[in-house]
């Protein structure tokens, strides 16, 4: 009966866990050479962030934009974002990403972090949290033929975008196997426990018998 709450427990949480994964999944967006687009990212609450800092998973660790001291940061910024980009609304802690006149060279991955803190001289260190927005930024250049437009794609982009999405749900099904396994092990270590426990007083019984 002991093992039930903990079995209980254990599986809520993997539950818990495979909820998380299935919501973190990535935004992508498509835009043309010129476009300004905006990358989405809303912090909690609609107050105020201290910190706000968006990066370009490939570029790390230069940020696209950082936002700190109630001022923008520009220090370690990635030279080609420089005069191109902004943050839509930080008093009310929309910190989308703004980017204009995007090329191909702006494809990537995006990752939006927020930290609200009292202390606002928070160091870029204290910024290794987890992502509240992922965002598949693809830049795809067209040319037009005979009235009929074609999209120009290297074989590198081709491939890319197939092999990101194969990893990252090869990369999920590979945590959830872990887990589950670790979950597994967990519970027959418990059940050991009690079976032992319990086993004891029936030996200490037969003990006293004999005597």
């Amino acid at each position: 009966m002991a093992t039930q709450p903990a079995v209980s427990w254990l599986l809520t949480l993997l539950l818990l866990i495979c909820i998380q994964f299935g919501s973190a999944d990535q935004k992508n967006i498509t835009a043309k050479p010129g476009d300004n687009v905006t990358l989405p990212c809303t912090a909690a609450t609609n107050d105020s962030v201290d910190v706000a800092e968006w990066i370009r998973i490939d570029l790390w660790p230069d940020h696209v934009i950082l936002y700190r001291d109630k001022q923008f940061d520009p220090e370690d910024q990635f030279p080609s974002f420089i005069g191109r980009v902004d943050l839509q609304d930080v008093a009310h802690g929309n910190v989308s990403l703004i980017l204009k006149n995007v090329t191909t060279n702006d494809s990537g991955m995006y990752e939006c972090r927020v930290i609200h803190t009292e202390n606002n001289r928070t160091k870029r260190s204290n910024l290794d949290i987890d992502p509240i927005s992922t965002v598949n930024l693809t830049v795809k250049a067209e040319i037009k033929n005979r009235g009929r437009k074609y999209e120009i794609k290297d074989e590198e982009e081709m491939d890319g975008g197939k092999k990101d999405g194969t990893n990252n749900t090869l990369l999920k099904i590979l945590v959830l196997v872990v887990l589950v396994v670790l979950v597994v092990l967990v519970v027959i270590v418990i059940v050991i426990i009690v079976k032992r426990r319990s086993s004891r007083p029936e030996a200490e019984e037969h003990e006293l018998e004999r005597l």
